[in-house]
């Protein structure tokens, strides 16, 4: 046997190898067999290929062959239109209903234009109406995509899942797709869309849609951003300019008043002459910037409206006092008419109202000719619960106004003219300024003008009745304020002359005018050039030494405020009651409020007419004693 198997060795390892092949082979028969399964497994048919692309793909393609007028395919038409791709392959035409009416006509004129060499493109607003509501397919709602804001102010914007459809019966009709419900948002947002066309082999066109909602929104945001500011930009420039005319026209006439007068020194009468066209320039000067600081401190939301009982007849009275003389002299009828009021104190601003009644008479005062009628009268309209509703009502027979202006009479600077300001006066802004305020009152002002006719304003306002405790505490103020005139009739009132005044100024040519002035008026002066300087004189001196301090609230070291409030915290008797009063640039509501919270008497704005010091000081003597914050 052995020596067999060495004879026919070549030819049992010929059947051996036989044997390994065609095991190998089956194997990988095998193997092969199974590969092709998985592929088998793992791949879609094209039915479930296109379906795939149609829930996933972020654009709408349609293969459209022009020249037999047919849809050769479409993909993506569910997750961009929401709608079935068999309507599309129905009718190409259902596109442009999807198309709103505001962009149809664009997208018409681009295909017109097309001349087919080159692919278009054109953005259109996407007619959701139709596309959710209009078309008997099956819709799938597209998804609303909200800002963080929006989704604040719009929590039902959120569509709740939908309730599942039960099964059909055996044997019954299928049932017709229809429109799923819509759950409207709260805020509906505008959707938009960009269609590509190209020609795609002869006779085609490939015809894409895309969502571009959000990069539309992104630009559309920025170029309005870049509007406004140019905007912006532009009302800069055009208050600068206007700043600088109001400004440099009475300062050119200032300066040219002192340097006649300079020419003129010897000649009293002409001096005076000049030195009192200086003073209505400076007042004039000093309206301007009074009426750039009110419009500016509006415009950045800090003006605040104080909330004080106040007697709404005072108002009229208080016009009447302005303008009763000034009307009268230059020839024309003033009439004032007041409804009974059964309760006429109210919760308010007194000072920001009459200042918009004053900037009404004060323009009708300008343009109105003698012989003319101006006419102002507060009606009583009615009274809701605790709310008292009122008109002022203010016209005149004037120049009137041109329908055209009246569009913009309430904007800054607005004039009806460029002669305007040179004939009357005034820099436009007085309008501006009654409008916000009366509507920081949560009030309204209507206006009717005819050119040769005159103009009638009305003023509307929702003011709160007064409670019995403000209207007792305003009534006992109103007698203080008698109290105060009582005072400055007597011999024993406070006078300027033989009094020791604490100057506290760090800007030395102020302080220069101030104690000359004050020097003039009889005064002692003695000047600090801060207020810690200011403190340590106080101390320094025996109680009582001086009579009043004046204090600028903007210095070094240590500002008015600070060192008023240092003062009167001093264990001495006289730190309780020695007068101080801020002497300040700032002349808004508020900072004199905050003189009063530190301790101050009163805040006297700049610039300083010193000849009223006496009477302020007077009036402050009043309530201090009718305080009993001082001995009589």
């Amino acid at each position: 046997m052995l020596e067999f198997l060495q004879d026919n060795a070549l030819f049992v390892c010929g059947v051996a190898a036989l044997a390994v092949a065609i095991v190998l082979f089956c194997a990988t028969l095998s193997v092969v067999r199974r590969s092709g399964v998985m592929c088998r497994a793992a791949r879609p048919d094209a039915g479930g290929l296109a379906q795939a692309i149609d829930s996933t793909s972020d654009k709408l393609f349609v293969l459209y062959d022009f020249a037999n007028h047919r849809v050769l395919g479409v993909s993506g038409s569910e997750h961009i239109l929401g709608i079935n791709h068999q309507v599309l392959e129905g009718d190409v035409y259902v596109l442009e209903r999807c198309i709103s009416r505001n962009s149809l006509l664009d997208v018409r004129e681009a295909f017109e234009a097309w001349d087919r060499t080159c692919p278009i493109e054109v953005e259109f607003q996407l007619n959701d109406e139709i596309t959710t509501k209009a078309l008997p397919v099956q819709i799938w709602r597209p998804t609303v995509v909200l800002s963080s804001d929006e989704l604040a102010d719009a929590p039902s914007a959120v569509a709740a899942p939908a309730p599942a459809t039960p099964a059909a019966a055996p044997g019954a009709p299928t049932p017709t797709p229809a429109l799923a419900t819509p759950v409207a948002p709260a805020k509906r947002v505008v959707r938009w869309g960009l269609l590509r066309a190209a020609l795609c082999g002869e006779g085609r066109v490939l015809i894409s849609v895309r969502e571009v909602t959000r990069s539309h929104n992104l630009r559309t945001e920025l170029v309005e951003q870049r509007e406004r500011a140019e905007a912006g930009e532009r009302a800069k420039l055009m208050f600068l300019s206007n700043m600088s005319h109001e400004i440099r026209t009475p300062m050119n006439g200032i300066m040219g008043t002192l340097s006649l007068a300079k020419l003129h020194v010897d000649d009293a009468q002409s001096v005076g002459g000049y030195l009192t066209q200086a003073d209505e320039l400076l007042k004039y000067l000093l309206s301007v910037i009074n009426d750039v600081l009110d419009i500016s401190k509006i415009d950045n939301g800090k003006l605040e409206i104080e909330q004080r009982c106040f007697d709404i007849t005072n108002v009229i009275r208080t016009e009447q006092g302005i303008f009763g003389d000034m009307i009268a002299a230059k020839g024309i009828t003033f009439d004032v008419q007041v409804d009974e009021l059964d309760n006429p104190y109210i919760v308010g601003d007194e000072l920001r109202l009459t200042q918009v009644i004053t900037n009404l008479l004060s323009n009708s005062h300008k343009f109105t000719a003698p012989g003319g009628t101006i006419s102002l009268s507060l009606r009583r309209m009615q009274q809701v619960g605790n709310v008292l509703h009122v008109v002022f009502v203010e016209s005149d027979t004037g120049k009137g106004m041109s329908p055209e202006f009246l569009a913009s009479l309430f904007n800054p600077f607005a004039q009806e003219d460029s002669s305007i300001s040179r004939r009357f006066g005034g820099t436009g802004l007085g309008m501006a300024i009654a409008d916000q305020l009366t509507r920081l009152m949560g009030g309204q002002i209507s206006v009717e003008s005819e050119l040769g006719v005159g103009t009638r304003f009305q003023v509307y306002l929702a003011l709160p009745l007064a409670t019995e405790e403000q209207r007792a505490a305003y009534i006992a103020g109103e007698e203080t304020a008698r109290a105060a005139t009582a005072v400055q009739q007597d011999e024993d009132a406070f006078r300027l002359a033989g009094s020791r005044v604490l100057l506290a100024e760090d800007n030395m040519l102020n302080a220069s005018i101030a104690i000359d002035m004050l020097e003039e008026l009889g005064a002692a002066v003695e000047h600090a050039a801060d207020g810690v300087e200011a403190c340590q004189m106080f101390e320094r001196n025996a109680p009582g030494y001086y009579d009043i301090i004046l204090m600028d609230v903007q210095m070094p070291n240590r500002n008015g405020w600070e060192a008023a409030q240092h003062i009167r915290g001093l264990a001495r008797p006289d730190a309780r009651n020695v007068l101080i009063f801020a002497l300040s640039a700032d002349a808004y509501a508020e900072d004199k409020r905050h003189s009063r919270a530190v301790g101050m008497d009163g805040h006297i704005s700049k610039p300083v007419e010193f000849e009223q010091l006496e009477h302020l000081i007077n009036v402050e003597l009043a309530v201090n004693m009718q305080k009993g914050l001082i001995d009589v």
